[in-house]
């Protein structure tokens, strides 16, 4: 779960970039890839706003966003940066990437939790 919320400013720096809008497609193309539900509020983000960049809404410059972990019955919160929306294009390589067992003796892998999708990224 994140939570921020998108000030005017952040939505007329969007439109000013138009960055395209999630489609139809676009989800269908990354739920059948991975076989997984996306989250309705990520779907509802990326349909109304787009593959948005963070941080450029002068003068504001948002882009550090809190976010909550929980897993094992324990509730984290943290605080990361978020400067740019993946596509779809991107997503579906990246979880594979992120996600994959293949090599035993890489120890670096899986290097995100299962349930987790790289949606967003850091520049």
């Amino acid at each position: 779960m994140v939570d921020f919320n998108v000030t005017e400013a952040m939505v007329q720096a969007w439109k000013r970039w138009d960055k395209p809008r999630a489609t139809p497609s676009d989800i269908t193309f990354i739920e059948s890839s991975l076989g997984i539900k996306l989250p309705a509020d990520y779907v509802e983000f990326v349909t109304r706003f787009g593959f948005v960049l963070f941080g450029r809404d002068v003068p504001e410059r948002r882009f550090l966003f809190s976010y909550v972990i929980e897993e094992n019955d324990q509730r984290v919160i943290r605080q990361h940066q978020v400067r740019f929306m993946h596509q779809p294009d991107k997503i579906v390589p990246r979880y594979r990437y992120m996600t994959t067992t293949d090599d035993p003796d890489d120890e670096t892998r899986p290097s995100i939790p299962t349930g987790y999708l790289p949606v967003a990224g850091d520049a």
